[in-house]
């Protein structure tokens, strides 16, 4: 079908409103900024109807976290909640999500809770190297029991060299990665004691550093795709073998 997108800017060319009409219907989403230009809140609106979805953003300098509520006015329920606290670098140290019984995020969905969740379910932690490179990722529950982690290791390069995955304290598998002038070209999957890889994928790029070749080596079966494009480099035509 067609569609048509109009925009509403402010004197700081920030988008106000963005107006999506289609399919026969309209949709409207209007944003509201703070002082440094930050998003505070979001609207999501059908002509004619309530606001199906606001989203909310509450930032806590002090203490350096972002507080994300989503509403639902058409139908009077909360979907999710969840806080997020930064270093000073600005990187994710700890992401804690907030019990909300719905239905995966789905914008029709009719149930929900009718205050805001302030029960954790889940809390992701990030360990660092020097503030910036991501060593370790941690998911618990709301006990504070390990669900998840992973552990990162790099070359000398800085680039990914390899990631194990553990659940429940155990490990589940590992990774291994290749690169090439900064591209991965090259990436192994192991189950714990085993030598020979669960899969094999590689990757090829030309001059201009673009993707014209994925393969995956699972089992005795091999699948590849193959990428095609123009003297502009853009990419026209995608294979898949």
């Amino acid at each position: 079908g067609t569609y048509q997108n109009n925009y509403v800017f402010d004197e700081n060319c920030r988008i106000i409103s963005e107006t999506e009409i289609g399919r026969g219907r309209t949709n409207t989403t209007i944003n509201d900024y703070d002082q440094k230009g930050r998003v505070v809140k979001q609207t999501f609106t059908y002509k004619g109807d309530k606001p199906d979805k606001l989203e909310t953003y509450k930032y806590d300098d002090k203490n350096n976290t972002l507080t994300y509520v989503e509403y639902s006015p058409r139908y009077d329920v909360y979907r999710e909640k969840t806080v997020t606290q930064f270093n000073k670098n600005n990187k994710v140290i700890q992401k804690t999500f907030y019990n909300v019984p719905t239905a995966g995020g789905s914008i029709t969905f009719s149930e929900g809770s009718k205050s805001e969740p302030d029960q954790i379910h889940l809390v992701k932690k990030y360990e660092y190297q020097n503030d910036e490179k991501l060593i370790i990722e941690t998911h618990v529950d709301e006990k504070n029991n390990e669900l998840l982690k992973v552990e990162v290791f790099y070359d000398e390069k800085g680039e990914l060299k390899e990631q194990k995955f553990y659940k429940m304290g155990k490990l589940d598998y590992r990774e291994e990665y290749k690169y090439e002038n900064g591209k991965r070209v090259g990436e192994k999957q192991f189950l714990p004691n085993k030598k020979t890889p669960e899969y094999v994928k590689t990757r090829k790029y030309n001059a201009n550093k673009q993707l014209i070749e994925f393969v995956l080596f699972e089992d005795d079966n091999q699948f590849s795709n193959e990428y095609v494009y123009d003297s502009f480099n853009n990419e026209i035509e995608k294979k898949e073998l």
